[in-house]
């Protein structure tokens, strides 16, 4: 079972290389967004370790759930504003060998 499974998400991978590379490249960048402009308000964005410390003890800032939507909104719009350069630099007459 492992072994199609591997095989499957090799293909994928291989298939969908250009999407995994824009949704990695855009959630790494929208973290790193985030995790800098919380920068400017100390103390509001907790350290990862004191993330999990809250979840357990449910006593979450209601501030973090600010910083959880700009995360998920700054992905999306990533996402799709390197989709859309990539389907431009694909129409050009222009290609990379």
């Amino acid at each position: 079972m492992a072994l199609l499974l591997g095989g499957y998400l090799a293909y994928l991978s291989k298939v969908q290389y250009h999407n995994i590379v824009i949704l990695g490249t855009a959630v790494l960048g929208a973290y790193s967004t985030v995790r800098g402009l919380s920068l400017f308000f100390p103390g509001t964005f907790p350290a990862e370790t004191e993330i999990f410390k809250q979840i357990a003890n449910d006593t979450i800032d209601p501030l973090f759930y600010s910083y959880v939507a700009g995360f998920i909104v700054t992905s999306i719009v990533g996402a799709i504003y390197q989709k859309r350069q990539k389907d431009m630099d694909d129409k050009s007459n222009f290609r990379k060998k």
